[in-house]
């Protein structure tokens, strides 16, 4: 006797059903949810490495943002100085070009003199000496102001003038300039907020003397060879042009002697910053935080596998 189940009438035939069908893993399809079930489970087991780990990565962080010495931040806005009367003067020297340049007499547009400001900002030989008229050697390679000792002192001990410049450029100064508006935003850094606005102010004056003494003495080296040369022409042509010259070099060797700002014009000056820059504690505290879990996490993984080991 045939039971239900195997009743030729009771059976239910299926059609086939046109098309193309992919074969599927699927235990590759269902991999990844129990993956993240297994991570899941090993962090609710083992859930106090993580508390744990997260509550130590942040006292450390909260520890470091304040222990950490905190410095300021001085900025000093300028704007290039431009000189009408050196106009006049760059047109003559484009009319008489030669003699301009035997006689040292050249002046480029307004934008290559800023140039040759910021460069001189950023240079070496402005740094250190700079550093040598404030006497900031010692204060810069200073072994608590500085996190690595060994990078900074020679193997006699003594600290030099070139790892000085490296600190002052690489950690105490920025210069930005706007390219559209020609702006220049002079910063410096440091813990104390006087000295960094004080640094910051005494960095531009010192530009300011340096480019206008350089212009005092360029002017110097022109007249001179320029009344060599009026002594030697005899052409009425040639000693106008050398008459013309002489009064431009003139002007430009008074401007530079009555103009204390000579390369920039202070537009705002640096004052004691109020707020410090660094360390910034918030987002300490928050990269411990998610450092933390990082770690928490690793460690209820490790943890869980070692237990199933067992």
């Amino acid at each position: 006797m045939n039971s239900p189940e195997n009743n030729p009438r009771d059976r239910v035939e299926l059609a086939p059903v046109p098309g193309f069908f992919v074969p599927q893993r699927l235990v590759e399809a269902y991999s990844l949810p129990s993956r993240q079930i297994r991570i899941l489970s090993a962090l609710r087991r083992h859930w106090y490495w993580m508390v744990g780990s997260v509550l130590l990565c942040v006292a450390v962080a909260t520890v470091a943002a304040w222990t950490i010495t905190p410095e300021y931040r001085a900025e000093v806005l300028l704007a290039p100085v431009v000189d009408e009367s050196a106009a006049g003067l760059s047109a003559l020297t484009d009319q008489f070009r030669g003699l301009a340049s035997l006689a040292g007499v050249g002046l480029g547009p307004a934008s290559s003199r800023k140039d040759e400001a910021v460069a001189t900002l950023r240079s070496r030989a402005f740094t250190a000496s700079f550093i040598e008229e404030q006497q900031l050697q010692p204060v810069l390679l200073a072994s608590e102001n500085s996190g690595v000792i060994g990078r900074l002192i020679d193997r006699d001990g003594k600290p030099t003038l070139a790892k000085a410049v490296r600190v002052f450029d690489r950690d105490v100064r920025w210069v930005n300039e706007d390219k559209r508006t020609g702006l220049v935003r002079l910063a410096v850094q440091w813990k104390d907020p006087d000295l960094a606005a004080a640094w910051a102010n005494s960095l531009v004056a010192s530009l300011n003397a340096r480019m206008r003494n350089e212009a005092i003495e360029d002017a110097g080296r022109s007249l001179a060879y320029l009344d060599r040369e009026l002594a030697k022409s005899s052409t009425i042509e040639l000693r106008n042009a050398i008459f013309r010259l002489v009064e431009g070099q003139q002007k430009l060797m008074m401007v530079a002697s009555v103009r204390p700002q000579y390369a920039f014009k202070v537009i705002d000056a640096a004052a004691p910053p109020d707020r410090p820059v660094s360390p910034k504690r918030a987002l300490l505290i928050a990269m411990g935080m998610l450092i933390g879990c990082i770690m928490g996490v690793a460690l209820c993984l490790w943890r869980d596998r070692e237990v199933a080991d067992v």
